[in-house]
């Protein structure tokens, strides 16, 4: 090598992706939402290169909500004709009533989720295996149907 040449030296060609701005959704969250029910394939696109696990979980939040409201509802219209005769409740009592009964039910899933996790066996899937998995997957079931018989109490407590 001459005193005029200079080594090379080997550098990684950059990624254009590296040079590029990250993609940036061109919809708010509200927009977003209006474009997936009426031009899916902009609205979702839009989604797909700029996700937000924020968006997705208030989309969650909102679904969830709606449906306790809507069963609540019902339950409560059901509640009110139910004992209409008897007591002479309103719409308003009878959802009251309803709403509170709620406390109960959380309650019981909170004593069933501590009480029963302990005896709930852990085990890996390798779903691989389709054999394997179906054997897997009936062991479970059969370790698990005594549960619903030792969780009998809990439920009787929460009907008393």
């Amino acid at each position: 090598m001459s005193a005029s040449e200079t080594p090379l030296t080997a550098q990684p060609p950059q990624p254009e992706a590296a040079s590029q701005k990250p993609y940036e959704g061109k919809f708010s969250f509200l927009q977003r939402i209006f474009k997936v029910l009426v031009s899916p394939r902009e609205g979702i696109e839009d989604v797909a290169l700029a996700p937000s696990y924020d968006e997705a979980f208030g989309i969650l939040a909102i679904q969830i909500f709606v449906s306790l409201v809507a069963i609540w509802l019902i339950e409560s219209v059901i509640v009110k004709f139910a004992c209409n005769k008897g007591s002479g409740w309103d719409l308003k009592t009878a959802a009251s009533i309803t709403g509170y009964t709620y406390l109960v039910d959380m309650l019981l899933s909170i004593i069933t989720t501590v009480v029963s996790w302990p005896f709930i066996p852990s085990m890996v899937i390798d779903i691989k295996n389709l054999g394997l998995t179906q054997q897997t997957i009936a062991a479970l079931k059969t370790q698990l149907t005594w549960l619903w018989l030792w969780l009998l109490p809990v439920s009787l407590f929460g009907i008393v």
